[in-house]
């Protein structure tokens, strides 16, 4: 584990460090892609920033909420330190609501935009794997053959890359907006919840089920019922 990338005197957190560079690299690849695809780049990437940056703040405050007896009085620890203290399913909402919003004000269509963003989100997964594996806390199952623990980051992240390379091979054929984005997302989410079994700090329900599978499970779902309805029933349909 490597909590802190140490450069020199200085120790820089490795999560925190990786997301940013990791928002850096999605943030401009989006840009491109968005171009590529014949979409308003600069209005593309500015809703991007203002879903980023929403994301955080929420978290942020959401956190504080839920700790407020921490941080009654101590007026500063509302904005620092920045590298630790965050609800993320928090913040996922707030950068949803906001990018919602934002869509409507720049009139950019959603599915077109989710599919500009593909390589964007699959390197954000990417990256998270990555800090996961270097930083913890995820840990893989014991393992009975080359590591001693299933290393559960890397498979995650040659997961990516596969879903990476196919959709690649097929996002300038796909049939209509968003099909792109849906096809990602099932393809990742199915391979979570082959690979979730196999980590070691798994929550599950009183029942015995992993919360984290029915998620990928539901998401999964959610994509393939959305691209069943959308596909044209004929060859020569074109969707509405």
């Amino acid at each position: 584990m490597y909590p802190f990338l140490q450069l020199g005197p200085v120790a820089i957190p490795t999560k925190p460090f990786l997301y940013l560079l990791g928002i850096w690299w999605g943030l401009s690849v989006l840009e491109w892609f968005a171009a590529r695809r014949g979409l308003p780049a600069a209005r593309v990437h500015q809703t991007a920033v203002i879903a980023v940056a929403a994301g955080f703040i929420t978290a942020r405050l959401a956190f504080v909420a839920q700790n407020w007896a921490s941080y009654a009085g101590q007026w500063l620890g509302l904005i620092w330190p920045l590298h630790e203290g965050y609800l993320p399913v928090a913040g996922w909402v707030g950068a949803a609501v906001a990018l919602l919003f934002a869509l409507r004000a720049t009139q950019l269509s959603p599915a077109e935009v989710g599919d500009a963003a593909v390589p964007t989100l699959l390197s954000w997964v990417a990256i998270h794997s990555l800090a996961d594996g270097l930083a913890g806390p995820g840990r893989g199952q014991a393992s009975n053959w080359l590591f001693a623990q299933h290393p559960i980051q890397l498979y995650e992240m040659l997961w990516v890359g596969l879903v990476a390379w196919v959709w690649w091979r097929l996002h300038a054929r796909q049939p209509f907006a968003g099909w792109g984005l849906a096809v990602a997302t099932a393809g990742v989410a199915f391979g979570r919840l082959l690979l979730t079994p196999l980590r070691a700090d798994l929550l599950l329900t009183a029942g015995g089920w992993s919360v984290a599978q029915m998620a990928y499970l539901a998401v999964m779902s959610a994509a393939l019922i959305w691209l069943a309805v959308r596909s044209p029933s004929s060859p020569n349909e074109i969707p509405s």
